[in-house]
């Protein structure tokens, strides 16, 4: 009875120590919690660069089989040119690493970060010589 009085007139509840040591612990989560979704978030942005990227591969080599060489313009290939499509958070880029455009060893296809947007400074690079794509910035 004594303990719902002094429920009831409002003297019970957490001490201020109780308190602290909860924001503590809550800090301290978020500190560690905040960061690593950042870094999952960045690394699921990057997953879109490189299924675009594996994209742009494909269309060239299509483009390969109809016209005996490679293109520099992705308005060329069959395939919507991805940096035009509202909301995309990378522009797309192809370079010929070569003396001519009739091998895929010297394309390059890059996509990169727009600035200002999470995925600032992000890079994925597809290199026809290595055949490997490498992302940076992550």
């Amino acid at each position: 009875m004594i303990r719902l009085n002094r429920w009831l007139s409002g003297k019970g509840g957490f001490t201020l120590l109780e308190l602290m040591v909860v924001v503590i612990i809550l800090g301290i989560l978020a500190a560690v919690a905040i960061p690593r979704f950042i870094q999952a978030v960045r690394k699921g942005r990057t997953a879109e660069a490189l299924a675009t990227v594996g994209i742009i591969k494909n269309a060239e080599e299509r483009y390969h089989l109809e016209n005996q060489v490679f293109t520099l313009s992705i308005g060329d290939l069959d395939i919507e040119n991805p940096s035009d499509i509202p909301g995309t958070r990378y522009t797309y880029a192809v370079t010929d690493a070569g003396a001519d455009l009739s091998d895929l060893d010297n394309m390059v296809i890059t996509a990169t970060g727009v600035t200002d947007t999470p995925t600032a400074g992000i890079t994925v690079t597809f290199t026809g010589s290595t055949g490997e794509i490498v992302t940076a910035g992550i």
